[in-house]
């Protein structure tokens, strides 16, 4: 039997000021909720009311193996830190984590070095995503 499943995402879901609302929910109509996100405004709060609501994975962006790359990729400076934060926070309340990345051009030097961040989260899943720009003309041209 499929048991079905809804991720919140966005933009940003975290902005929703109801989102455990939706999460509960959703868990009362038999949905597992899942939640993506950049971990800005995740704090354990937060997090523990997400849990709290039947919250079951959460999956977050790491789109570098440094401050400094992670949030010129991000645009919003300590979003590395926050990020590292929330899967430490979601782990520790026993929430399947999963990271993505998105490959680019800035990033893609230092998969081995997100690989050995990740590594001490042994249960933390890891996907990824490329990315690359397509300048106007060639749309226009194709």
């Amino acid at each position: 039997m499929m048991v079905p499943v809804i991720n919140f995402t966005g933009g940003e879901p975290t902005l929703i000021k109801n989102l455990a609302e939706f999460i509960s929910y959703s868990r009362q109509k038999s949905i597992l909720p899942g939640l993506l996100t950049n971990g800005l405004l995740i704090n354990r709060a937060l997090a523990e009311s997400f849990v709290k609501n039947g919250l079951v994975t959460v999956n977050i962006s790491i789109d570098g193996a440094s401050a400094e790359t992670h949030d010129a990729f991000r645009g919003v400076k300590g979003s590395f830190t926050k990020a590292l934060s929330a899967i430490e926070i979601f782990k520790k309340l026993g929430v399947f984590t999963e990271v993505t990345t998105v490959i680019n051009e800035f990033n893609y030097s230092e998969l081995k070095k997100i690989v050995d961040i990740l590594v001490c989260w042994s249960s933390v899943k890891w996907k990824f995503l490329s990315f690359f720009l397509v300048s106007k003309s060639i749309l226009i041209n194709s």
